[in-house]
């Protein structure tokens, strides 16, 4: 779908003449490019389309190039007309003498056959100018569906149905296939929708995120072309992409972000098997590692549509997640794979900086459910594992844990690890299935040199759905152990579906002296409050803070602790029971309290302190 911010009525400013049929002529002679524009007015997006004819005569055909377009618009008094475009006008070759249904793919099929007999040429560009709304099709909301909306016969195109336009287009040009699958309309340049035309067209042009309204500059690639007929589908692309960006970059259309890609079919194709090798390892690293890969989705380039990510990107976040030397290597053969299939990716502008070629389907659980029975329609679910993939990590069949939290304590419960004490330590697990795991082996690492006596694992029997608390793993640190800060390590084992590990910082503090100390926010605080304390004890080389009463609007009021050079040491919210800061190294502590503009809570107390 084009944005746009008003809906627009029809201002028929360009230049028309009807031609009538004509007595028998030679065959017209074969061109280097027939450029053929699918122009879908009737909706909201109609006044664009007479600006964007107006570019197009601002070129025109030659002897080299075709610029031919079925206009439809959204006046039902305005008969649909096929033009041939020259310089300064536009020519009616063909009057349908209605208002036909642009959202009826056998109409572009005709325009097709119709330029084919009229104006042949070496290579063809099929550009569908409309509102896109990427795979998505069949939906009551007419802002999901496919491409090219028609608002009066409420139909449009969908993902399937262009892979049975391009096929008859291919089958009626000789068996070659069409050079270029265009689309001035938003969200289309899907792995989904490449993939669906692969047997028929060589290079798809099309965008990951939403258009201007304004779309395409016409006269900006078209220039070129007149200029270099030769281009082949790869080149004539890759201008088209880096005009397009370009005239929103300060350039003939202003400034808005703005992304445009070029895609080959047959290296999509081409990277299949690699593709099914990862999914194959990454389904394996669902159980534990749903952490990583959830992480990964939320932090992926998305789109207009919150379910539409950028693929690259994703693979490169979860390349970061999971360290394992084979998925290592099966994820940089994938992304090497996938950049060779983009011809060309153009971005400009803000939020869109991770987009790298094509974006892909990755919903949530509501999003896949909703749309899971028109997404198997497509070519892309059949031949691929997405599919699989995506019902492994949103409806697991095997155990799905991930170590929600680890806790330590000292024995003592004074709030001082000290050496020759015992650490306990509280592991929080989640199964985000409902398969159970069975002998969960949940062990303590202890760094070397660090811990005297130490309990080292316990075993659970079962870990069903939902949240687990393990107890009984401690470690005494050694009484000849240095203070200061230690990685402890939680490994879990789950027998047939891998090991999860997470680091646990200790800290091992040296002898304190502690000191009452008296220090307060205002009771409440205000609205947008910012303002910082400062504690020294000159001489001192570490120091921690005790908060005696503590409690801010979660997540949104912070209470920070820097030291003296203003490095964040620890950040605190919520409602808290009387807790001691980790140590701050140096003998200055800061203490920052920072609200929103809105709900104020009571603050904090500090009641000791300890050097």
């Amino acid at each position: 779908m084009k944005i746009t911010p008003k809906i627009f009525i029809l201002a028929a400013l360009f230049t028309i003449q009807l031609v009538l049929p004509s007595l028998a002529a030679a065959a017209p002679a074969e061109k280097e490019w027939s450029i053929m524009v699918f122009l879908n007015g009737d909706n909201n997006l109609d006044s664009f389309g007479t600006k964007d004819m107006k570019e197009m005569e601002k070129v025109g055909s030659d002897a080299n190039v075709n610029i031919i377009v079925l206009r439809d618009t959204n006046s039902t008094a305005i008969t649909s007309k096929i033009y041939y475009v020259e310089k300064g006008k536009s020519t009616a070759v063909k009057d349908y003498k209605s208002n036909i249904d642009m959202g009826d793919w056998h109409n572009m099929v005709d325009f097709f056959k119709y330029v084919k007999e009229n104006y042949p040429a070496k290579r063809y560009l099929m550009d569908i100018w409309n509102h896109g709304s990427g795979w998505k099709f069949k939906n009551a909301d007419p802002l999901t569906r496919g491409i090219s909306y028609d608002d009066h016969s409420g139909n449009h195109i969908s993902t399937p149905q262009l892979r049975e336009a391009f096929g008859q287009m291919k089958d009626y040009n000789d068996g070659r296939n069409i050079d270029i699958l265009g689309m001035d309309a938003c969200l289309m340049q899907m792995a989904e929708v490449a993939y669906e035309v692969k047997d028929s067209v060589d290079v798809v042009v099309g965008s990951e995120q939403t258009e201007p309204g304004d779309g395409w500059p016409y006269d900006k690639f078209l220039e070129p072309l007149v200029l270099k007929p030769t281009m082949d589908a790869a080149e004539l692309g890759t201008v088209l992409e880096s005009e397009y960006t370009k005239s929103y970059n300060g350039g003939s259309q202003g400034t808005q972000p703005a992304q445009g890609s070029v895609v080959s079919t047959a290296k999509l194709v081409s990277a299949l098997g690699a593709f099914d090798e990862y999914l194959d390892l990454l389904i394996a690293l669902v159980p534990a590692n749903k952490s990583a890969i959830s992480s990964a989705v939320s932090a992926t380039q998305k789109y207009y549509y919150s379910d539409y990510k950028d693929i690259q990107h994703f693979v490169a976040l979860l390349k970061d997640g999971i360290k394992t030397e084979q998925f290592q290597a099966a994820s940089d053969k994938l992304l090497a794979q996938f950049g060779e299939a983009v011809i060309a990716n153009f971005v400009v502008g803000s939020g869109l900086g991770n987009s790298k070629g094509f974006s892909i389907w990755l919903p949530d659980k509501s999003q896949y459910g909703s749309k899971k029975a028109l997404y198997s329609e497509l070519k892309w679910v059949a031949d691929t594992k997405w599919e699989t993939f995506l019902e492994n990590y949103l409806y697991p069949n095997t155990p799905v844990v991930t170590v929600q939290s680890v806790e330590y304590s000292d024995e003592s419960a004074d709030g001082f690890l000290s050496v020759g004490e015992k650490a306990v330590f509280k592991v929080t697990l989640n199964n985000d299935s409902s398969v159970a795991a069975k002998n969960v082996r949940v062990e303590l690492i202890p760094p070397a040199g660090v811990a005297g006596p130490y309990t080292g694992h316990v075993e659970v029997a079962e870990l069903p759905n939902g949240d687990r608390v393990i107890e009984g793993l401690n470690a005494v640190i050694a009484a000849d152990a240095a203070p200061g800060a230690y990685t402890f390590k939680i490994k879990v084992v789950m027998p047939g579906y891998g090991e999860i590990e997470k680091e646990v910082p200790v800290g091992v503090d040296p002898a304190y002296t502690l000191e009452d100390h008296a220090l307060s926010s205002p009771h409440d605080y205000t609205a947008s409050y910012d303002n910082t304390w400062t504690i020294t004890k000159g001489g001192a080389s570490g120091m921690r803070v005790h908060f005696g009463k503590f409690e801010t609007e979660k997540a949104y009021d912070f209470v920070y602790i820097y030291d003296k050079d203003g490095k964040e040491i620890a950040k605190f919210h919520g409602k808290l029971l009387p807790f001691w800061t980790p140590m701050v190294p140096g003998d200055t502590v800061k203490i920052r309290l920072k609200s929103d503009n809105i709900i104020n809570k009571y603050g904090f107390d500090i009641d000791k302190i300890a050097y």
